[in-house]
């Protein structure tokens, strides 16, 4: 990061013309060197807030396909610093977001993490919703050393020996292990069908499926894979209407899901469907309609959770954006209340603040227990939903 950051110095040092023919006088060294050092101070690795804002970004898609997961990330944060602000701040300090949009893109991803942290110069980065391109943002964060809370669930992003990620939603591992032993050891089913998209997040998936399978002396029978681009499923769905499946576990996003699904009613498909987190998000209830009754969706969240924290914060969306929360939203919120508790803790320092918010033992919130891991993999537990009269009811939770 020193190295990028000196590009910045240079231009102030190539105003002074250094040269060695030149006798430069003492006030011009003094003042070149007094420039490399208070920017590079002010950049240095120890970093600080102390005397402004403190500054976080938000980056998630708020465009395109994936733009209603960011959209309820975006809005979960603005809830949380809002009312922080309102109090007084962090010791003393407002936060102040800096909100960017990925576009569901890797490379856009990775430029708006860039301005994140080289032009907003931003403490940390909460973001993103969708795996490839949390992967993406990764590559410029951990080589600044900039911490950032992650909510996509691919096993990889946790197995880069990156000190800087964390993040606190349950992973493929976890969820499909429970959707795999919630249709096996609950539902009886003995001959799954798999499709998943051609993404980390889709192939992640698809593998946690498959190794839980294992584990219980299964295989699926089919495995089909998509684009996020496509829009006719018709193929693949065929050779799994013709396999003998008695179910089909479907691992994607919720556009394309539900499209899957209304596909799959019309083709004439009449297994149980049962699908990922990434499906049950945005406006996929009114995309599918009524092809989603009966299907089962693995969580990590239900607005139908009689908690009272889940209830309270429930009605807080509800109140401020006139919309039910997904799954999203409480990550996003619980990483914000999160975020907040360890800053009070540490100050705006990005080492001492990694190192507590991966010491966190226990903390259960509105998505559920949440513990610390020196890898940052904090997600405990999941549920699994049903949809039932066009809303998803809890009827299944991890123990």
């Amino acid at each position: 990061m020193a190295s990028r950051r000196l590009e910045y110095v240079k231009g102030s040092l190539d105003e002074i013309h250094l040269e060695k023919e030149d006798k430069m006088n003492i006030s011009k060294l003094t003042a070149a060197v007094l420039i490399v050092f208070v920017i590079l101070s002010f950049w240095g690795q120890t970093f600080s807030q102390s005397k402004g804002s403190i500054k976080i970004g938000s980056l998630s898609a708020l465009t395109g396909v994936g733009s209603q997961m960011g959209q309820n990330q975006r809005d979960a944060l603005v809830m949380v610093f809002d009312k922080v602000n309102a109090a007084g701040g962090i010791n003393g300090q407002k936060i102040e977001l800096y909100i960017e949009d990925d576009q569901l893109q890797p490379t856009v991803a990775v430029n708006a993490a860039k301005k994140l942290v080289y032009k907003d110069d931003v403490l940390l980065i909460i973001g993103t919703p969708n795996s490839p391109t949390a992967l993406a943002a990764m590559e410029v964060t951990m080589e600044a050393k900039v911490p950032q809370l992650a909510l996509g669930v691919a096993p990889k992003i946790t197995q880069m020996n990156n000190p800087w990620i964390a993040r606190i939603i349950p992973v493929d591992t976890v969820l499909g292990g429970h959707l795999a032993k919630f249709a096996v050891n609950e539902k009886k089913f003995k001959k799954l069908a798999v499709l998943h998209d051609s993404t980390d997040y889709g192939k992640g998936g698809m593998t946690s499926v498959v190794d839980a399978l294992k584990k219980l002396n299964l295989s699926p029978i089919t495995i089909e894979t998509f684009n996020n681009e496509d829009k006719d499923f018709s193929s693949q769905l065929n050779k799994i209407k013709n396999s003998g499946a008695d179910a089909l576990i479907i691992w994607g996003l919720h556009v394309q899901g539900a499209q899957i699904i209304n596909q799959a009613k019309k083709l004439g498909l009449t297994m149980p469907i049962l699908g990922s987190s990434g499906i049950l998000q945005g406006n996929f209830l009114d995309l599918a309609k009524d092809s989603a009754e009966g299907a089962y969706f693995v969580s990590y969240f239900s607005i139908d959770n009689p908690d009272p924290k889940v209830q309270a914060f429930v009605k807080e969306v509800r109140d401020r954006f006139k919309y039910d929360p997904t799954p999203v939203s409480a990550i996003a919120y619980e990483l914000a209340n999160l975020t907040v508790a360890t800053l009070k803790k540490t100050g705006p320092d990005r080492g001492k603040f990694m190192e507590e918010f991966k010491s966190m033992k226990d903390y259960v919130g509105v998505t559920g227990r949440v513990s610390g891991d020196p890898r940052g993999e904090m997600g405990r537990g999941g549920v699994i939903l049903q949809i039932k009269g066009g809303k998803p009811i809890t009827v299944w939770a991890a123990k």
